[in-house]
């Protein structure tokens, strides 16, 4: 590896001296920026104001934060005094925050707003080892206590510490080895276990993961960040590996909900996203075809037919014949240069993981000119097995492995990974970490999967998901509901079936379908319950279904579904804080609908 640790990564490719902007963010409507040498500057004084507070090596920082630059400075201060940091997802409830802390031991906690204030004291009622907080806005007089300190006031005890070359001093001696970050898991079948990653894991996951994506990435950067830093692969793409490029700035849009907007004034060459985002942009074409006037559908149609036979010639890596050249380049003109300029018509690098991507999006998308490297990972592997290349991809895969890595399929079709990338173990949990690594340290992923004669990697489902029908037949149900989502009426859903006669569904409609709908049919005083058992809508899901069905063996297909009101939620229990659903505990709040479909 080139770099033994994090900061040494990070301190060599930030210029220390250049008044480049290397982060940016938007505030009160104004993009601000931090240049190189304030970056280094206020990461230097960060690290001496942790100190003051009693950081030292081996000590664990908790951080609870949006992104946002502060997020990157803390993880510089924190690694570079040789200590741990812990992340923690802004959308964690108090008594989630509270398990995290007692169970890391963390002794300081730096937090984004007077929001996640409130509900880190809270946290801190049960957690014996918490001290100072650190608030990243600004704090009034009234709101600060002895321990509890804004950003600038952290800057303002580095300032004043005595030993100014404690950081220049500490982080040369942080090692490959050393303990960089404990990242709590989703946590879908049980209590959070907090991964240890080192800084070897990292960086082999940054310069492997560079070195084959280089191609795609040459030249100035512009990398959009959305994805929670708290989420291992946004913190290993979209902030290490986007500094270890070296060229460029990083730009933190936190309003992910207008992500269109984002596109326009950033226009990224590269950004890292989940599936539903190139989900939202498919369906909103089905939307604008099912709209559009008779010639334009017929247009539409020729476009979207044009465009799959020609990615089909790129995916066989073969050259498009001269009159297939010609007709996509007008069905680009007519249809699909629209999705690129709306993405911002710069785009180079699109990668899509933390999801199954529909193999019909990734083409579509390439189509627009925007090939979505899909890869597959965890927390515990840092998180990138493997991925798909700019010249080495299949679509319905998740690429192979990068350099280093192992990949075998056990017997029982569990996917098992070996490689420099892998978790040092779970914390305070050595039986856990027995079950995951075994002798020969091989990961056990929980995930099922196969390789195929070409070495690509395809997902099954988890181990823990899948479902055995009273009939015996297995089914992978993220894989269903994967099709599902692809539907412009659905938004999130939740196929039952273990131990049942044949599937069913638990279905909340898509968010702007379903306020389009309300709109037209004056249904505002409406209460959402009643929403839901409106015909109109449950007509429009079950034509979505029928489609859905029409792609799934007879098995697989649903049979009955339920629309919910209300959408899963990290507050209702039944998303984690990375947004995967929890199944037992949506199947316990739905026990009801659910026998009601088998009654």
């Amino acid at each position: 590896m080139g770099f033994q640790s994090i900061p040494a990564m990070l301190l060599d490719r930030i210029d220390a001296e250049s008044n480049d902007a290397v982060c940016k963010m938007k505030i009160d409507g104004q993009w601000k920026e931090w240049s190189g040498r304030e970056f280094i500057r206020q990461a230097k004084t960060a690290a001496l104001g942790l100190a003051s507070l009693g950081v030292k090596s081996g000590d664990r920082v908790a951080l609870m934060s949006e992104n946002r630059p502060e997020w990157y400075l803390t993880d510089l201060a924190v690694l570079g005094l040789h200590a741990v940091d812990v992340p923690i997802y802004p959308n964690n409830l108090a008594d989630e925050v509270a398990y995290i802390l007692n169970d890391s031991g963390a002794g300081v906690l730096l937090v984004s707003t007077k929001t996640q204030l409130y509900k880190a004291v809270e946290a801190r009622n049960s957690v014996e080892s918490l001290g100072p907080i650190v608030v990243f806005d600004e704090l009034d007089d009234s709101e600060k206590a002895d321990d509890i300190l804004d950003w600038s006031g952290l800057l303002k005890l580095g300032e004043g510490y005595e030993n100014k070359s404690l950081f220049d001093d500490t982080w040369p001696e942080v090692t490959l080895d050393d303990l960089a970050t404990i990242i709590y898991t989703s946590g879908t079948t049980g209590p959070p276990k907090g991964v240890m990653l080192t800084h070897g894991n990292l960086i082999s996951n940054v310069e492997t993961t560079y070195r084959v994506n280089r191609e795609s990435v040459l030249g100035h950067q512009r990398a959009l960040s959305f994805l929670p830093l708290s989420h291992v692969l946004e913190r290993t793409i979209g902030y290490y590996t986007a500094f270890y490029h070296g060229d460029g700035e990083i730009y933190i849009w936190q309003d992910i909900k207008n992500l269109k907007q984002a596109f326009l004034e950033v226009r990224p060459t590269m950004m890292v996203s989940v599936p539903r985002i190139y989900e939202k942009i498919y369906n909103g074409i089905k939307e604008i075809r099912n709209e559009a006037s008779p010639v334009k559908k017929v247009i539409i149609d020729w476009a979207l037919r044009i465009g799959n036979r020609y990615v089909a010639v790129l995916e066989r890596g073969e050259t498009p014949p001269i009159a297939l050249e010609a007709k996509y380049r007008l069905a680009y003109k007519l249809l699909f240069s629209k999705i690129y300029e709306g993405l911002g018509g710069s785009v180079r690098l699109m990668i899509s993981g933390g999801g199954p991507l529909a193999a019909h999006i990734a083409r579509f998308m390439l189509a627009a000119n925007i090939l979505i490297l899909e890869g597959y990972g965890l927390t515990e592997t840092s998180p990138v097995v493997t991925n798909n290349r700019k010249r080495e991809f299949k679509f319905g895969t998740v690429g192979k492995p990068l350099p280093g890595v192992e990949v075998q399929i056990a017997d029982s079709g569990e996917i098992l990974v070996r490689g420099p990338n892998v978790m040092k173990g779970y914390y305070n949990k050595p039986e856990a970490t027995a079950e995951a690594l075994d002798e020969q340290n091989w990961f056990h992923t929980g995930d099922v999967g196969e390789v195929d004669s070409e070495g690509y990697l395809r997902i099954t489902d988890r181990i823990k998901d899948l479902i055995v029908t009273a009939g015996g037949k297995n089914i992978a149900p993220q894989n269903v509901e994967n099709i599902a989502k692809s539907m412009p009426t659905i938004e999130q859903i939740c196929v039952v079936g273990d131990r049942r006669p044949y599937c069913v569904a638990l279905i909340v409609p898509n968010e702007e379908w379903l306020a389009k709908m309300i709109e037209e049919k004056g249904w505002q005083g409406l209460k959402p319950e009643e929403i839901a058992e409106k015909p109109e809508i449950v007509e429009a899901i079950e034509k979505d279904i029928l489609t859905v069905n029409k792609q799934l063996p007879s098995y697989e297909t649903i049979k009955r579904f339920a629309v919910i009101a209300t959408p899963f939620s990290v507050e209702a229990g039944t998303l984690t804080p990375t947004m995967k659903v929890k199944r037992k505990v949506v199947m316990e709040q739905f026990e009801e609908e659910i026998d009601r479909m088998y009654s």
